[in-house]
């Protein structure tokens, strides 16, 4: 397999890169787990950078065992030491070149400044490069020499590289502590963190492996499996096959050898406490741990902490608040116990799950020890705890393992129903249809009339995610022919309700809502669900205090209920609602806390369209940066086909704003290979057509719009094919709905430029956005340009500089371009502006007298002074003057 690409760390490189080029004394501490990736980004770094003639000096700790000096000794080796200002006997001690033990000791002091005249003696007096490499497995005498080189870093010739994990995982922890306190108190230190990877960044390593753009899924299964580090992320690769092993294949020998090589040299209770607490399951539970091993277990948990293998991780209290640093380190350790230590953990668990009653420990351990009967028991009732306390992962795990065994249908038909939801809630939208599937083909055996249709409700909602709008609408019509209690029934009008809050207008949902919640009251069920559909058509429909009121109190409801459908529906909707009319702070503020809430309860069905509402709001607000972010948290693990396509046709849009070409054609591509109409993804054709990277002609991509975009989409799209050069009259025959900005570009793009400016009050007022904002006012400064006012214009122009602060790109260089030229011609006066541009039109004096009103003196003594003013030595020149500052239309 080839070298892995370079992927992301862009921030950080180019801080390293930043703080090579100033050519100032001063230190890089870069720092980041095990495998995360320090080496390559300074690999990285050095590879960019103009290093011809520089001096680089590179040490790192041997391979076995950290020796005295070892960093030097390595900087020294292959280097000739004639010159070097020691002695040759200390030489060949900091060399490590030296085994006469008769040879004099000297005071550590003494070798220390020694050995700093040594590396000065090495840079010279040309700026050069100090790189220290895995500062963690440093001897004390090189952790010395760091820190000496960190206090004269002001006055030493050179960049100092340093790359390290945290010292609690140094060979020599607290001489690794105080060397990074010195590092780090240094006033020229840059602090550079390598966090693990994105979704986004580890979708890009598995499409770079494997040649094409990995499943949501298997994005998703392989950060969790390897916390998204990127050496175990690599090592997965170059093991498997396809990317749809990555998320539950079993690690390959060489791997699991990496990971437990750790433990290797430990006393044989850490050993045992991690191949215990690995048979135990994630978290780590201290008491169960006590009761399994018979002893004290605390210090060796420390010293699992020390090695990295576990981390404090409070969030989880009061399960237990220590976690293994990354999946594969638990599957490795499980893999290694022996058959009788596996069968005494389990046992031991299994009784003590059996007295706390815990379901979800009591079906892995019994599952463990081949008790398939009790493993599926425990595990329908772990299944519907996990999910209901918001681990829909954990219960998906659960139904997984009970269903292992043989087993007839109807047996099964309450874990496969626990599956499908727990299967919808966390996004996995094919699993919950086999589940939903499987539950009805159960329940129809049995001939339960309610369940039968709480059965075909579930797979209406998981056919709506999966983008089957009619058979969405199938399944719904056969619970409705079911029947059932009055319960039922309650929940099927819910169900009807929903469905047409997301197929019809507000307006027509809200009676059917009205219906729904009343038969929900009746029934006594169901009521948060109805609730939450009349909240929003209430909201949508003008009585917004009203819809909110009521959307907050089912959530609550919902809550009470432990319903994570209707938790995650109550959430988003409250976003979609109120959102728009927020103002960027609170706007932000209400988004991220809805964000944390469907994180809590692991609502990744609800995420991804959320997401979309605070992509939209970035948008508003004109954080082009923050946008995109967010497009890309989601895009590689989204679960939702449609959100998929959407999101894949928002990065290619906003790609094309910041000026990526290439990345827009690419997603423009991907979009289509999903094989969903979606009225985004020809916007995007539109608008790649438009910056002339994609062969369709503009005109021909909006005209395909018509028929299959809404009024806002074909809008969008109409305004990117102005932007390609499609004629207004071209594009007012295809968009008859034309909203008032629209037309001010059109008006500009014709040449109205009256009307433009006319239309200004009405435009800013109907500007959703702050690029759409700046749009318009980039327009009306061209038009009054082209009017002979130019103040106005700068005034304009300078407004939509302003409005794209955060939102860099061909909208804003347009902007500031145009700004640069009506300051260049600042000193000139409205009237000779008027002159100025009848010269660029070829005017003569008589013309341009004619056409202004004014005399042929007059004029005379205009164009005398722009020859003065432009420093242009003819008329010809001055008109060429105007064109290339813009303010005469270019002919």
């Amino acid at each position: 397999m080839p070298t892995a690409p370079f992927i992301g760390r862009a921030a950080q490189l180019a801080e390293i890169e930043a703080a090579w080029a100033a050519r100032r004394p001063g230190i890089v501490v870069i720092t980041g787990e095990g495998g995360s990736g320090k080496s390559r980004l300074v690999a990285e770094a050095l590879r960019r950078m103009d290093l011809a003639g520089t001096t680089v000096l590179r040490g790192s700790a041997r391979a076995q065992g950290a020796a005295p000096h070892d960093w030097l000794a390595s900087v020294l080796n292959g280097r000739p030491a004639e010159s070097l200002p020691v002695d040759e006997s200390l030489l060949n001690r900091l060399g490590q070149r030296s085994s006469d033990a008769a040879e004099p000791r000297l005071a550590p002091a003494t070798t220390l400044r020694a050995a700093v005249d040594v590396v000065r003696a090495l840079l010279g007096s040309s700026f050069g490069i100090v790189l220290v490499e895995d500062l963690h497995d440093l001897d004390p005498a090189s952790l010395a020499l760091v820190a000496e080189l960190a206090v004269a870093a002001e006055s030493l010739p050179a960049l100092m590289l340093v790359t390290s994990r945290p010292p609690q995982e140094a060979a020599f922890a607290p001489a690794a502590a105080r060397t990074l306190r010195r590092l780090g108190g240094s006033p020229s230190v840059l602090r550079v963190h390598v966090a693990p990877f994105t979704a986004r960044e580890t979708a890009d390593l598995i499409e770079a492996t494997y040649g094409s753009a990995p499943a949501p899924e298997a994005v998703r299964g392989a950060r969790r499996r390897t916390g998204g580090n990127p050496f175990w992320l690599a090592e997965l690769l170059a093991a498997y096959g396809t990317a749809d092993d990555l998320p539950a294949a079993p690690l390959p020998a060489h791997v699991a050898g990496l990971l437990v090589e750790p433990l290797t040299s430990e006393p044989a209770l850490v050993g045992r406490v991690a191949r215990a607490a690995a048979l135990l399951g994630d978290p780590v539970e201290s008491d169960v741990l006590l009761h399994v091993i018979g002893g004290d277990v605390e210090p060796a948990l420390r010293r699992l902490l020390d090695l990295g293998v576990l981390l404090i991780a409070p969030d989880l209290a009061p399960a237990g608040s220590l976690r293994f640093r990354h999946p594969l380190l638990r599957e490795a350790l499980a893999a290694g116990a022996m058959p009788r230590e596996r069968a005494r953990v389990h046992t031991l668990a299994h009784r003590l799950a059996a007295e706390l009653g815990d379901d979800a420990a009591l079906a892995r351990h019994a599952a463990a020890l081949g008790r398939t009967a009790e493993a599926r028991t425990a595990a329908s009732r772990g299944a519907a705890a996990s999910l209901a306390a918001g681990l829909p992962e954990a219960a998906v795990e659960l139904v997984a393992l009970g269903l292992s065994g043989p087993e007839e249908p109807r047996h099964a038909a309450g874990l496969v129903a626990v599956g499908a939801a727990a299967a919808f809630v966390s996004a996995r939208f094919e699993t919950a249809a086999d589940y939903a599937g499987d539950w009805l083909r159960a329940v129809q055996e049995t001939e339960g009339r309610d369940e039968t249709a709480d059965a075909h409700r579930v797979l209406a909602a998981v056919r709506w995610c999966l983008g089957d709008p009619a058979g969405h609408r199938r399944s719904l019509d056969r619970a409705a022919a079911v029947g059932g209690s009055a319960a039922s029934l309650a929940r099927q009008r819910a169900a009807e309700a929903e469905s047409a809050l997301r197929t019809e207008d507000a307006a027509s949902a809200l009676p059917l809502a009205e219906t729904a919640l009343a038969a929900c009251e009746r029934a006594g069920a169901g009521i948060a669900s109805a609730s939450v559909t009349l909240g929003t058509a209430l909201a949508l429909t003008g009585d917004v205090e009203r819809g909110v009121a009521l959307l907050r109190a089912a959530r609550q409801l919902a809550a009470q209920e432990q319903d994570p459908v209707t938790i995650g529906r109550a959430v988003h909707n409250l976003v979609a609602v109120t959102l728009p009319g927020l103002g960027e702070v609170m706007g932000w503020r209400l988004f991220d806390e809805a964000m944390a809430t469907i994180g809590r309860y692991g609502l990744e069905f609800c995420a991804g369209r959320t997401t979309t509402l605070g992509v939209a709001h970035a948008m508003r607000t004109g954080d082009l940066a923050r946008a995109e972010a967010l497009v890309w948290s989601r895009l590689p693990i989204e679960g939702d086909p449609v959100e998929r396509v959407r999101f894949t046709a928002r990065a290619g849009l906003l790609a094309l704003e910041r000026g990526d070409d290439p990345l827009a054609v690419r997603m423009l591509a991907r979009a289509d290979a999903e094989g969903r109409d979606s009225g985004l993804v020809r916007v995007l054709r539109v608008a790649v057509a438009a910056r002339g990277v994609h062969p369709v002609d503009p005109a021909d991509a909006l005209r395909d719009c018509v028929g299959h975009c809404g009024p806002a989409r074909l809008a969008e799209a109409a305004r990117w094919a102005v932007h390609g050069g499609v004629p207004a009259a071209v594009v007012e025959e295809h968009v008859p709905e034309r909203p008032v900005p629209l037309r001010l570009l059109l008006a500009v793009a014709a040449g109205r430029d009256a009307e433009a400016v006319g239309l200004l009050p009405d435009a800013r007022g109907d500007a959703t956005e702050r690029a759409e904002d700046a749009a318009v006012h980039t327009a009306v400064a061209h038009a009054l340009v082209r009017l002979g006012r130019a103040g106005e214009a700068r005034r304009h122009a300078e407004r939509a500089v302003a409005l794209l602060g955060h939102w860099p790109g061909w909208r804003l260089a347009e902007a500031e371009t145009l700004l640069h030229s009506l300051r260049a011609g600042g000193d000139l006066t409205a009237r000779e502006l008027e002159v100025l541009g009848c010269l660029a039109a070829g005017m003569t004096n008589q013309q341009v007298a004619s056409s202004l009103g004014i005399s042929i003196r007059t004029v005379a003594v205009h164009v005398s002074n722009l020859l003065r003013k432009t420093g242009a030595a003819s008329r010809t020149e001055a008109a060429l003057w105007a064109v290339r500052h813009r303010l005469a239309p270019e002919r």
